[in-house]
């Protein structure tokens, strides 16, 4: 039986997904992720600060231990800046993240105290209009080299496009590499097509990184780059849809935006990395040679409705290499290793249509979108519910649903969320870790299990810290 908490009453079963506590945070969050030391239980959260909220105070990033209790606050100087997402080092001793707006800058903080280790500067070799630091950075298997993409929207400029290694420890700028409409290379009539126009080239989604050493990064431009250690480029693959008969174009016939907002996910052996993108479809590509493999089509009877199918979230793949994505047609998928489908599942929309509690369209259809999900050990998936108030787990087996939970901040009565990223686990409470979205808080909610690791790359940035480092094959 699935227990669906605050929305109606299930006695037969214990309710996990119950809240255990809230903490505010000073401004909003947005698309940014929550990381966990797991040495020391601490959590931390980056918020943006906007004037018009009432509860917000600043941007700054925020640290907590495993039972809520501040531990530090990183104050940002520039108030209007939104902070980007994390990674801690192994020794669990070193954050790094970045800034958004003008200037961008990428920060190493003593991750116990939120002391400067360095910051990005001319000085370091980097260029002085750095901006839109949107993703997590990842380490490189060694922990000497830190990756990170830059870039914004088309719809908020000025923004950077480029994708930058630096000195982990130091912050020296090592190599960069700017990405631009001419990399199209299977659709060159986009090649000349200006920002306002499209998606722009920023690479928003958070990176990956293979056993040899391969960085895989998205871009606004569909583009999946896999870049060498030296900066070289090995292969890129081109995402998009397009009908030579009638010229259609996704995510509509007016509109050529075709952009990757997800980040990549790869196979136990790092032979395949899968990636969806906003032409709707879930791709799988040959790592050794960037061919396309399979690629499937996350559309639910979209040709008789005017529902679209635009994928935002990440991947995430099993541990027998099932790979599970939601998509924007109110379904959650999963597929086998092949391409085939395993499931496809609406329970969540069954559970909350009706309620009041979907945000809806101008035309009156209710969206339930989700963020991107993390795979516990005992097989159950958990994302955040990105147009109404919730956290909701479903079944990884079948896609039935376990439970659902609703945010009740102390706060806040907006009703806007936006929860895009997945949450973090605590492995000695199991407790979970969440954001709130615009709702710019923390949640703790209670769960049974821990963290799948016996996964190959069980969610975007690969664990708890979000390392993306290259350490993670398992011995079989």
């Amino acid at each position: 039986m699935a227990c669906v908490a605050t929305l109606f009453v299930t006695s037969s079963c214990t309710i996990d997904g119950d809240v255990l506590f809230y903490r505010q945070g000073t401004g909003e969050l947005g698309w940014i992720c929550p990381v966990l030391a797991e040495s020391t239980g601490y959590v931390y959260l980056g918020f943006a600060y906007e004037s018009e909220e009432p509860t917000h105070t600043g941007s700054s990033v925020m640290c907590w231990d495993r039972n809520g209790n501040e531990v530090w606050t990183f104050s940002i100087s520039n108030t209007n800046q939104p902070c980007g997402g994390f990674t801690l080092n192994a020794a669990e001793d070193r954050l790094y993240f970045g800034t958004y707006e003008q200037p961008g800058h990428m920060y190493c903080v003593n991750a116990l105290t939120g002391a400067v280790i360095w910051q990005s500067s001319t000085s370091l070799g980097w260029p002085s209009d750095t901006r839109r630091f949107g993703a997590s950075p990842a380490l490189s298997a060694d922990e000497t080299v830190l990756y990170c993409g830059s870039g914004g929207e088309v719809w908020d400029p000025p923004y950077d496009q480029r994708f930058y290694a630096c000195n982990a420890l130091t912050g020296q700028l090592l190599w960069m590499y700017e990405a631009s409409h001419d990399d199209r290379q299977e659709r060159p009539d986009l090649q000349a097509l200006p920002d306002s126009e499209t998606a722009g080239c920023g690479f928003w989604p958070d990176p990956a990184v293979g056993p040899d050493g391969t960085i895989y990064a998205g871009n606004f431009n569909g583009i999946l780059y896999a870049f060498n250690h030296d900066g070289t480029i090995k292969w890129q693959y081109e995402t998009y849809w397009y009908d030579e008969a009638t010229g259609d174009r996704r995510p509509s016939s007016f509109s050529i935006w075709h952009e990757i907002w997800g980040a990549p996910a790869l196979n136990h052996d790092a032979s395949v990395v899968y990636i969806a993108g906003n032409d709707w479809f879930v791709h799988a590509i040959d790592t050794a040679t960037g061919q396309m493999l399979w690629k499937y089509e996350c559309c639910f009877n979209c040709e008789a409705t005017t529902t679209t199918a635009e994928i935002y979230t990440n991947p995430a793949v099993g541990p027998d290499g099932t790979i599970y994505v939601h998509s924007e047609d109110n379904y959650s998928y999963a597929f086998n290793p092949d391409g085939t489908l395993k499931w496809r599942s609406s329970t969540i929309y069954d559970a909350l249509s009706g309620t009041g509690e979907l945000a809806e369209e101008e035309n009156g259809q209710e969206l339930c979108f989700l963020g991107s999900f993390t795979l516990l050990a005992d097989g159950t998936l958990i994302a955040g519910v990105d147009t109404a108030r919730h956290y909701a787990a479903l079944n990884s087996s079948n896609g039935s649903l376990k439970w659902i939970t609703k945010l009740n901040v102390p706060w806040s009565p907006d009703d806007t969320v936006e929860i895009h990223t997945e949450p973090v686990v605590d492995p000695v409470t199991n407790r979970v870790y969440g954001g709130t979205g615009w709702l710019g808080g923390l949640v703790c909610i209670e769960e049974g299990s821990t963290l799948d690791y016996s996964a190959p790359w069980p969610r975007s940035q690969k664990d708890n810290r979000c390392s993306g480092s290259a350490d993670w094959i398992k011995e079989k």
